[in-house]
């Protein structure tokens, strides 16, 4: 029985693949006949797409003919239309026409009648050129007349203004020779006096500070040989073993300029250096003293910078431009006696102790020379107009260099130089002559200033050549030969501090109190400046004590302050 039930199973199995055999055949046959009918219906509307796309295309031939039939139908249109405006533009025209013609017959008429009155009026200017062309003749023959006896009267008053002419060139040659006389006479007097008032001179200027800073306690006397101040008095409260002591300081100069009083005060008293310059004579004006004290505001500010008139000094213009005004206005009238003035310049900046020649497209080092004492090519600039001048000093101040400190937001942090060769030719001798303008920097101390890094270097650099020019003031107070070398602020002015040169150094103070300690080094300095005046003059042949103190003694680098109880 095991047996037989898998050979039973195996029989029906087969019955069955059997009939799915058959059912497949029929559903075979079934789908090819299908198929048949579908390709058969396929292929039929083949024929009726590609029978529609014939009479499509055909449609779309007889529209193309349609258009272009239509088009020409609206260029007929518009040519039509045209045809019309331009009738109707010619009928107007012709109108138009029509009236212009009348108009024009209207005028020739008018023409007509105009041409026989210009007839008539001609007619009558004939007879009138007939009469006119006698008078002229007859004129003519008269003119001749009177151009013969003009001639003769010319002739006379050219004999008679010959005969005036010399005499009055004869005046005019005793006139100027008179002026020139003048003129010589006016430089030699002018070079004694400057001469006698000693080759280096010391003016202080207290520069204006805001009223609700404390202030030093200090008062000034006037001058012996005029009513302007001139002494400096400075008291000072020292505390010491015997309680609070009043110190008065005393300190003389030539002048001494007042809070209240404008650059133009200051130029006024300092001028005669410039003429001096002019006049031949080595000249060097400085200002020196702590930094915050005004030195460039003095030497260089330009009042009113917009719309400046050329050749005119405004209030607050500083000694720089004031000088180029009176060097201009100097170098005209000269001319005018048959003298000639050649200016040239250049502008120097001493920075970090090296010497720097300040051009427009930058600044060049540049060296002095031991043999001459003057700088090695200095490429000087021929000014010739007042512009050249300002462009000196323009380019100079903007690549000059400027830094902030505590005390100052724009410290100048080198020394300034603007240097003018003067060459005046004087009825047949050439004088030639230099006028050095210096703004220093001012001394400073680091701690006070807040001064770091670079600006530390700046500012020891500024106290070591001030230093130096120092001892030199105190070695020709002493009567020694100074040493000059070592330092190029020293090398620079050492042709400014001979003899041979008149030199001014305007002292800059401030009378705020917090400040006294650097101010009165600054005092202290200017104190040796003093002394070394009295020995140049000394060495000129001055009369001895002619400057002295009212204790009749000479205020050296040695003087002690005087004190009160």
């Amino acid at each position: 029985m095991k047996l037989r039930k898998p050979k039973q199973h195996f029989e029906d199995e087969s019955w069955e693949l059997e009939q799915l055999s058959h059912d497949s055949i029929g559903e075979n046959t079934r789908f090819d006949k299908h198929q048949s009918e579908l390709e058969q219906e396929n292929e039929s509307l083949r024929r009726a797409l590609e029978k529609s796309q014939e009479e499509l295309q055909s449609t779309r031939n007889d529209l193309d003919i349609i258009r272009e039939e239509l088009a020409g139908l609206q260029q007929t249109l518009a040519y039509i239309t045209d045809l019309e405006v331009a009738f109707e533009t010619l009928e107007v025209e012709s109108q138009n026409s029509i009236e212009t013609i009348k108009g024009l017959r209207e005028e020739i008429k008018g023409h007509i009648w105009e041409k026989e009155t210009i007839n008539t009026t001609l007619t009558t200017r004939n007879l009138e050129i007939d009469k006119l062309t006698t008078n002229l003749e007859t004129a003519t023959q008269e003119n001749v007349a009177y151009a013969k006896a003009l001639e003769e009267a010319e002739e006379r008053l050219k004999l008679q203004e010959r005969e005036l002419g010399l005499a009055a060139l004869d005046t005019i040659r005793e006139l100027r020779h008179s002026l020139e006389n003048g003129e010589h006479t006016r430089s030699l007097l002018h070079e004694e006096l400057q001469s006698l008032r000693g080759a280096i001179r010391v003016i202080c200027r207290i520069r204006p500070v805001d009223k609700e800073s404390e202030l030093l306690e200090y008062t000034t006397e006037k001058g012996v040989y005029h009513h302007n101040p001139a002494k400096l008095l400075v008291t000072e409260y020292v505390q010491n073993v015997r309680g609070t002591q009043e110190i008065t300081s005393t300190y003389d100069f030539e002048r001494i300029f007042l809070p209240a009083e404008s650059n133009s005060d200051v130029f006024s008293g300092i001028e005669n250096f410039v003429q001096s310059a002019i006049d031949g004579k080595n000249a060097c004006i400085f200002c020196y003293g702590q930094s915050g004290t005004g030195k460039t505001y003095t030497m260089n500010n330009l009042d009113m910078t917009d719309d400046r008139e050329q050749g005119v000094d405004y209030e607050n213009d500083g000694i720089m431009p004031r000088v180029k005004t009176m060097i201009f206005r100097e170098r005209k009238r000269l001319g005018d006696l048959g003298i000639g003035i050649n200016i040239e310049g250049c502008c120097y900046e001493i920075y970090n102790n090296e010497l720097f020649l300040l051009e427009p497209d930058g600044r060049v080092k540049r060296t002095i020379s031991k043999q001459t004492r003057s700088v090695i090519h200095p490429e000087l600039t021929t000014l010739k107009e007042d512009d050249d001048f300002d462009t000196l000093v323009e380019v100079g101040m903007r690549s000059r260099h400027f830094g902030a400190t505590k005390l100052n937001d724009t410290s100048s942090r080198s020394h300034f130089i603007i240097s003018l060769e003067i060459t005046r030719g004087t009825w047949g001798d050439t004088h030639k002559s230099t006028l050095n303008l210096v703004d220093l920097a001012g001394s400073e101390r680091t701690d006070v200033a807040g001064t770091a890094g670079a600006r530390f270097q700046e500012g020891s650099n500024i106290n070591t050549s001030l230093s130096a020019l120092q001892r030199v003031f105190a070695s020709l107070a002493q009567g020694r030969q100074p040493t000059y070398n070592g330092n190029m602020l020293t090398e620079l002015l050492q042709r400014s501090l001979g003899l041979n040169c008149q030199t001014l150094m305007l002292v800059m103070i401030t009378p705020l109190k917090s400040q006294w300690s650097a101010t009165k080094a600054t005092l202290q300095n200017a104190l040796n400046a003093q002394s070394a005046k009295r020995t140049a003059q000394s060495s000129r042949g001055s009369r001895p004590g002619s400057e002295t103190t009212q204790s009749g003694r000479q205020p050296g680098a040695s003087q002690r302050p005087g004190v009160k109880k």
